[in-house]
């Protein structure tokens, strides 16, 4: 593949990168990892069951890792829906400034999968509204979901 680059915030970035995922893609993704988290709701219900363990503090412990699945993935790279599609969460002002691909930590990755949660599906429809395919979430936590 031939590598193009365009001044972008007069910095020179790969626009192989800005060919944005598709809003498909991207819902794809969610899909597989809305499966994912599902799946592990009812195994860790199996196991607490299996266990007799009846504690509301214990059920809701786990309830909030199984929910932290996105935030904690999209910090280390992807979601395995994402990694699926091959696409990925990347850190926007560092592709803007050094023109490479950076994870975007726990920290704005909880505050772009709260943003996500608050705003649902609206939030996703304004991927065609950005330039770069950015959701409102995403800029919110000024990341971009492009290829890996």
């Amino acid at each position: 593949m031939r590598e193009t680059t365009i001044d972008i915030f007069n910095q020179n970035i790969n626009i192989d990168y800005f060919h944005r995922p598709s809003l498909n893609l991207r819902v794809k993704a969610m899909f597989i990892d809305m499966v994912i988290v599902i799946g592990l709701m009812y195994a860790a219900s199996l196991i607490l069951n299996l266990l007799n363990i009846e504690s509301g503090v214990v059920r809701a412990k786990i309830l909030g890792l199984v929910l932290l699945y996105e935030p904690i993935a999209v910090a280390f790279g992807s979601t395995f829906g994402q990694s699926m599609m091959g696409i990925r969460v990347s850190q926007f002002t560092n592709l803007k400034d050094n023109n490479t691909k950076t994870n975007i930590g726990f920290g704005l990755s909880l505050v772009r999968y709260a943003t996500k949660l608050l705003l649902g599906l609206p939030s996703l429809l304004t991927v065609h509204s950005s330039a770069y395919g950015q959701a409102l979430h995403d800029k919110i936590s000024a990341s971009i979901v492009g290829f890996r």
